[in-house]
């Protein structure tokens, strides 16, 4: 599977997220990256598209994924990695943790491949 995803690679663009967007088009999403492995929390209270997001370990293994969060959650979602990756809900329906992303960076723009 690839993904087209925007870089969230900063605290004010992991802050921002997905907020105030309508619809995220199949095979997009979200990469957000952190300079190391922790628990990370992702809110959702002002966005409007239900999504998928997988947490990434340091070493590109999906360590979890919390599927089809409804849109303008309040409570956070919970996970452990340096990246974490959203996309539309439904993207990662066959996705299971261990599986690995690869990353080609280009500009403000990524893609991502999973692979089992």
């Amino acid at each position: 599977m690839l993904l087209r995803v925007e870089l969230a690679t900063d605290d004010a663009s992991r802050a921002f997220g997905l907020r105030g967007r309508a619809t995220l088009p199949p095979g997009t999403g979200m990469l957000f990256m952190w300079d190391h492995a922790a628990p990370r929390t992702m809110t959702m209270r002002e966005t409007a598209i239900p999504l998928d997001i997988a947490f990434v370990g340091s070493d590109g293994r999906i360590t979890s994924i919390a599927r089809s969060v409804p849109a303008y959650t309040i409570p956070p979602i919970s996970g452990f990695g340096q990246y974490a990756i959203e996309a539309p809900a439904g993207t990662f329906a066959q996705i299971k943790p261990g599986y690995r992303i690869t990353c080609r960076l280009c500009g403000s723009r990524s893609l991502i491949e999973l692979l089992d």
